[in-house]
C-alpha cells in the first residue's frame, strides 16, 4: 500500500473541551452515501458527491477562529478536487455558545439541506458578534437573508431532537479521540488543526492513489471508503 499508519498533522487549533454528557444515540439512517462502520458518516450532513472517493470528515467547533478560516480551506478544496471528495461535518462544540451555533445549523437543515452549508460559512463570517447577541438572533437573520422561515428557524432550535444530533457527534469525537478542533479524518487519516490547502491536497493525493490500489485489488466502489478507513487506522481489512 502506499500509505503506512495513519498521520496526525498538529496545527492550530482550539482546545479544552467539556467532558462528555451521557445522551440518547440518535439512530442512523439509511442513505445513498458510501459507509463506513470505523468512521461512520451516518446521517451527517455531506457537501459534494455522496459516492466521491475520498472522504474529508470534519469535527467543528462553530465559535472557533481555526474552525472559520478551515471552512474557506475546504472550499478551496472542493474546487479543485471536483467529483473526487466529499466534506461530511460533524459537531464538536467546545462551549454553550457553540452549541447553540451547532443548533442553529441543524435548525436550518430541517428547511433546507443545502443551506447548512451556507448557515455554516456564513456564522463563520459573523463569529465577532457571537459574545454580543443571542445565537437565536444572528441565525434568524441569516436565515431570513437566506430566504428560509426565521420565525420556523427560532422554534426549531428548541426542538430536543437537535440536542440529540449534536450531542451524538460530539460522543462519536470524544470516542475518536477528538479534544480539540478543527479535527479532520481523511479516509480516516487523522488531520489536526487549521492546515494549508497545499498540505491538504497532498494528502487527497495520497488517499486518491490508494483508492485506486485497493480498486485494483478487488474492493468494490461501494466498500472501498470502509477499506480505505481500516488502512489508514489500522483495522483489519474486511476482505
Amino acid at each position: 500500500m502506499v500509505l503506512g499508519a495513519a498521520l496526525t498533522i498538529q496545527m492550530l487549533g482550539c482546545s479544552s473541551a467539556p467532558e462528555p454528557v451521557e445522551q440518547e444515540e440518535v439512530p442512523a439512517t439509511e442513505e445513498a452515501a458510501l459507509e463506513s462502520e470505523v468512521l461512520p458518516v451516518e446521517d451527517s450532513p455531506i457537501l459534494g458527491d455522496p459516492q466521491a472517493p475520498v472522504t474529508v470528515m470534519e469535527f467543528s467547533s462553530m465559535t472557533c477562529p481555526f474552525c472559520g478560516q478551515a471552512d474557506l480551506v475546504l472550499k478551496d478544496l472542493m474546487e479543485h478536487y471536483d467529483g473526487e471528495i466529499r466534506v461530511v461535518f460533524k459537531h464538536f462544540p467546545l462551549n454553550p455558545q457553540a452549541e447553540s451555533a451547532s443548533l442553529v445549523l441543524e435548525a436550518t437543515r430541517l428547511q433546507d439541506e443545502e443551506a447548512f452549508w451556507e448557515m455554516k460559512t456564513a456564522l463563520f463570517a459573523r463569529i465577532h458578534e457571537f459574545g454580543t447577541r443571542p445565537m437565536e438572533d444572528i441565525g434568524v437573520e441569516l436565515a431570513e437573508e437566506m430566504g428560509l422561515d426565521g420565525e420556523q428557524l427560532r422554534r426549531d432550535v428548541g426542538n430536543p431532537e437537535l440536542n440529540q444530533v449534536v450531542a451524538h457527534d460530539f460522543q462519536m469525537g470524544r470516542q475518536l479521540g477528538v479534544t480539540g478542533t478543527p479535527q479532520f479524518f481523511v479516509n480516516g487519516e487523522a488531520v489536526a488543526g487549521a492546515q494549508p490547502v497545499e498540505n491538504f491536497a497532498a494528502i487527497v493525493d495520497e488517499q486518491l492513489e490508494l483508492v485506486d490500489e485497493l480498486l485494483e485489488s478487488g474492493v468494490s466502489e461501494e466498500e472501498v471508503y470502509e477499506e480505505a478507513v481500516r488502512h489508514n487506522l489500522g483495522i483489519d481489512a474486511i476482505y
